[in-house]
């Protein structure tokens, strides 16, 4: 072979060589379809690291991605573990108050997020959502509980408070006996007509709505009735007692029984007592119908099993209400009959009261636009 078929076959040689290490590259490419990041890291060029380009006919950009921490700093449940908040929880209030007995000395908070990653601190503890706080230390008087929900951003923040005021001393009315008064003629137990004792759901807090089939709230200024059961002689809270509640609408009204209230069953209710004796319902302020003064109907059992049936009362009796707050109330909307009803009758006049009332006037508190609080030690 001549030198020059030699070089020819030489420059032949280096194309094959060149054209397979061309083609070999190409599919590697193809195989990896590698990214933008991979061509430009070649030129010298960063790009950032969420953004990636295909190369082919499947590519397909994305942009960079951020992540944000939620803002979530609010409580889906709220409960204190003895006596009730007022008004009751919901997601738009964040204020509340609470009563408690003289022999209440500590209480404990339970608190519900509504964000899993939000941080909730009961009085500057850490305390994970829906686990009962540590006691708190109740002194005489007012005490106030913060409950401090902070959302994961850590700069969303949204403050809960309860105010929960204890007893100063234990109530003188605790040394008599509460008297005995009638259960009047609409007392809804069994002993005349119908009977709501035997009735699932009457075991409850809030009697501002019917229940059991029965729909309906009744309107009114909101009340949170607190009743304290003693024993008479020794003072001692009696604890597992019960209590049966009613009165009437804000228009003298009684459920079951006047007309236009039949089909309703509300401002009825049974609770029972917690270790401080306490018993707490969540109801409106009773209207004032013709020939009574306002009051509150209610009978004491031994037990809440014992108060599926009225025989095994031990007390029954009534609260007074007090006039100035009576006032208060009767000047807002929906109250006009009581007005003219309570300027006819006073507690020296009324056929229940008039024989004395010191035991039966209950404490009340607070206002129209806020609600009030009504309070009564009962000795049995």
């Amino acid at each position: 072979m001549s030198r020059d078929h030699l070089a020819d076959h030489d420059d032949f040689g280096g194309l094959h060589r060149d054209l397979a290490a061309t083609r070999q590259a190409v599919e590697g490419l193809t195989a990896k379809r590698f990214s933008r990041r991979f061509m430009v890291r070649a030129l010298g060029v960063a790009v950032p690291a969420a953004v990636t380009v295909g190369c082919g006919d499947n590519a397909s950009p994305t942009s960079p991605t951020s992540s944000t921490s939620s803002t979530d700093a609010t409580l889906t449940g709220l409960t204190l573990s003895t006596g009730s908040l007022s008004p009751s929880f919901s997601a738009a209030n964040s204020a509340y108050t609470a009563s408690v007995a003289n022999a209440v000395t500590s209480a404990t908070v339970t608190a519900m997020a509504s964000s899993s990653t939000a941080t909730i601190k009961v009085n500057g503890a850490t305390v994970a959502t829906g686990v009962t706080s540590s006691a708190i230390a109740l002194s005489l008087g007012t005490n106030t509980i913060t409950v401090a929900v902070t959302a994961a951003d850590n700069a969303t923040t949204r403050t809960y408070t309860i105010v929960v005021t204890r007893a100063e001393t234990v109530a003188s009315s605790c040394t008599g006996k509460i008297p005995s008064e009638t259960g009047g003629p609409y007392p809804g137990d069994g002993t005349n007509g119908p009977n709501v004792l035997i009735m699932s759901g009457i075991v409850r807090s809030d009697i501002t709505s019917s229940f059991g089939g029965m729909s309906g709230t009744a309107p009114g200024v909101p009340m949170t009735l607190i009743m304290t059961l003693v024993s008479a002689t020794t003072c001692q809270p009696l604890a597992g007692y019960a209590v049966y509640a009613w009165h009437c609408t804000r228009d003298g009204g009684y459920s079951l029984y006047t007309s236009g209230f039949t089909n309703q069953n509300y401002l009825r209710g049974i609770q029972d007592a917690d270790a401080s004796g306490q018993v707490t319902f969540q109801t409106i302020y009773p209207g004032c119908y013709s020939g009574r003064w306002p009051h509150i109907h209610f009978e004491v059992f031994p037990s809440i099993g014992a108060s599926s049936s009225a025989a095994n009362r031990v007390a029954t009796s009534q609260i007074a209400l007090p006039l100035a707050t009576n006032n208060e109330v009767y000047a807002s909307a929906g109250y006009e009959a009581s007005v003219r009803n309570q300027a006819q009758v006073t507690l020296a006049s009324d056929n229940v009261f008039s024989d004395g009332y010191s035991l039966e006037l209950a404490t009340v508190s607070g206002s129209v636009a806020g609600g009030y609080t009504a309070m009564l030690t009962v000795g049995i």
